[in-house]
Order: structure tokens, then sequence, then C-alpha cells
């Protein structure tokens, strides 16, 4: 099958393809990502030749087509990475209504996507009479100076930059499967070699940061102001965790399998250690902490994505409810990151400040506020809302009034 005949049938007839500029910056970032883990992993071999889409399908993906192996990207990914990061980027929480409401959005395309038209409709017309009866916050957006505006775009940025490091690395595995070998038992050593160490302690970052100077903060690589310690405010309890033994048995156990999960540990943590590296060496507001969060906040999105399409098509009863092979994921690199980026960065970036207990405690604070924002608003999901009365919306219609964007905002 040829490749354009296959992304016709994959990706559907809609006008995807990206135009010339928005496929320059595509490439950009993928040169940037694919040097960061040529670094990490020794690799000696040609980035893939890549195709960018947009389109809400949001389906990138390595594929051995023409005798060649190619990367999709669709950069459709973009706005829902977007959306859904949406209630965390500002210092005050967006009310319940609205979670709710970008939610049904998200949903809405899914059940679109999935030929459910009435269903999609529900809930975007649902979504709307939310956000009519409760508009969006926008004082911290309308009045956020030149660096939250900047922070706000990196955060999709980087959680692009995750997404996009984690298919390079599954391309990586098949065109030089020797470096992806020896990356691979490194980690699986570091896991193992995790048994004889303490779990770090996150006690300077979480029993003192109320009371932390911006000066104590800067010196350990920490921006004082960025959205991962802003929301250190927000949250009123820890969530309960695995004792670290068991935490690095379950990462060793997940590390030694042979099934699919395997790859894709590996993949997030080199992809992790690649957005982190590659911020490091920016700099300019660009920092590896930020990269830090923004990549557990990715796996996050996308286990929130994964779990609305589950549900959608009816495989589980709950759409709050996550696969259980994601959840792993996410444990593993809890595990494995804050131990493996400080050593990257020394070896590769230069002067680094930065702590194992600090990179820990900053992706618990992201998966604790994550948690609190969605969860009230997953629990008022689990219904589908009264069809909607009138003409029945068109495919365009139902995308628009999601919010789906086909060509988001750039940096500039």
């Amino acid at each position: 099958m040829q490749i354009f005949d296959y992304i016709k049938a994959r990706w559907g007839d809609v006008d995807a393809w990206l135009p010339g500029d928005e496929s320059e910056i595509c490439d950009i970032r993928l040169a940037s990502m694919w040097t960061a883990i040529a670094k990490i992993t020794g690799a000696n071999a040609e980035p893939p030749w890549t195709l960018e889409v947009h389109s809400p399908r949001a389906l990138p993906a390595v594929l051995h087509l023409d005798g060649r192996r190619h990367l999709i990207w669709d950069a459709g990914l973009s706005t829902f990475l977007t959306n859904l990061a949406f209630p965390l980027r500002y210092p005050d929480p967006q009310p319940g209504p609205v979670v709710e409401a970008i939610l049904r959005r998200t949903i809405a395309v899914r059940f679109l996507l999935a030929g459910q038209v009435t269903e999609a409709a529900s809930h975007v017309h649902y979504a709307d009479r939310l956000l009519k009866e409760t508009p969006i916050d926008r004082f911290h957006q309308d009045n956020a100076d030149i660096e939250s505006r900047f922070e706000v775009w990196l955060m999709t940025e980087m959680q692009e930059r995750f997404v996009l490091a984690h298919e390079l690395v599954h391309y990586l595995r098949s065109v030089d499967p020797e470096a992806f070998e020896r990356c691979s038992s490194e980690i699986t050593k570091t896991a193992k070699d995790l048994f004889r160490c303490t779990e770090p302690t996150g006690s300077v970052l979480s029993r003192r940061l109320y009371h932390s100077d911006h000066n104590s903060l800067s010196a350990r690589d920490l921006d004082p102001y960025a959205w991962y310690l802003r929301i250190r405010q927000k949250t009123s309890k820890r969530p309960t965790r695995k004792s670290w033994v068991s935490r690095v048995r379950e990462t060793t156990t997940a590390l030694s399998s042979s099934s699919s999960l395997n790859e894709e540990i590996i993949c997030d943590l080199i992809a992790s250690l690649a957005v982190g590296l590659d911020a490091h060496h920016r700099q300019n507001g660009w920092s590896a902490m930020m990269g830090v969060s923004c990549c557990r906040l990715a796996l996050t999105n996308l286990a929130t994505l994964t779990g609305i399409d589950s549900w959608v098509s009816g495989n589980q009863k709950s759409v709050s409810v996550v696969q259980p092979e994601i959840l792993v994921r996410g444990r593993c690199l809890d595990v494995l990151l804050p131990f493996m980026l400080p050593k990257i960065l020394k070896e590769h970036g230069g002067n680094c400040s930065l702590r194992s207990e600090d990179i820990q405690e900053v992706m618990l604070l992201v998966e604790m506020m994550n948690e609190e924002v969605l969860t009230p608003a997953f629990a008022a999901i689990d219904h589908l809302p009264k069809p909607p009365e009138g003409p029945v919306l068109t495919y365009e219609e139902t995308l628009l009034l999601a919010g789906f964007i086909y060509f988001p905002p750039r940096a500039s």
C-alpha cells in the first residue's frame, strides 16, 4: 500500500496536511528531539522521513510502508493536550463546570470519530450549555505578561515533544536495535540498583516549599514562578503510594517482561530524558524541570485520552478508569526519571543542580493537581446528556462547537 493511500484510509478525507510553515516547525522540533535521543543512546542513524497531518484523530505513528519507515505526526494532538492542561495553567482554578465542559468537548470529538454522531452532539451541546452558565474565567489569561504567555505555550510544546520523542524511540529500535538494547540494559540495571537505594525524600521541597525564598529555589534549578510550583498551594492531600520497594519491584518486573509494556516504558523514559536535556541546553525560559513536569503531564493526559476512547468504544463502564498498562508506565517513570535525569544532564549538559528528590516531588505535584482537578468532573460525566433538539450537527459543526482547532497558535 502506498503511504498516501494509507494516510487517506486512516485519517480520512479531511484536508489534514499541515501547511509549509507549520510543517517546518514540526521538522525543527523533530531535529531537536532526535539530536537529544542520539546523545543519550549513542545512536548512529538518520531520523525518519516524516509526514505531518493535523486531524482530530490525533494518531502519531511509526509505519513501515513502501520499503521504508515513516513517522506520521498528527499535530491535532496539540489541541487535546492544550485543552486538558487548560485548568492547570493559571494561578486560580477554573470552576468545576468549566473543567467538565472541557472534558465533554474532548469526549464529543472522540464519539464523532467513532461514528456515534448523536452521542457526540449530546456531549458538545451540554458542554456549550455549561460554558454559557459558567463562563471560563479568563482574568489571568487576559492579563498575563509575556513570560506567562510563553509558559502557557511551553506547556503544550513540551508535551508534544514528549509524545514525538516517544515515537522516535520506537523508530530507533527498528533502525538501530543495538543502541536501543544498550540503553535498555542500562535502564534495567539502574532499576535493579535502586533496591539498594533509599527513596528520595521530598522533605526540602514539600515541607519547606511555602517558606523557601526564590534564591534557594533558583539555586536548585527550580523556577519559583513555574506552574508546577504554583499548584502546590492548591493540593489538599498526597495520594496513597505503594512502598518504595514495591514500586521498584514493579518497575524491574515490567522492564524484564517480554511484552510491549517493556518497550513503552523504555520509550517513555528516553523521551523524558531527551526533553529534559534539550530544554536544559536551550535555557531562556526553558528548563529541565519544566520538561519533567510537562512529560509527566503529557503521560497523564494520554491516559485520560485513552480512557475516554475505551469508554466511548464500550470497553469500560466509567470514563475515569485509566488503562492498567499506562498506570504502570506512569509509576515506572516516577521511579526511574528522578535518578537518571541528573546523571544525563551532568554527562551531556554541563552544569546541573537538579536533585532527585526535587524531581520526584514535582512529578508528584503534577499527579496530585491533575487528579484533584479532573476527578470531580469525571464523576459527573458517566451519564449521557439528553440528545439536543433541532437539526443534527454536521461533522465540521461538531468539531467547531467542541473547540477543535485545526491550526494551533505559534509561539510568536
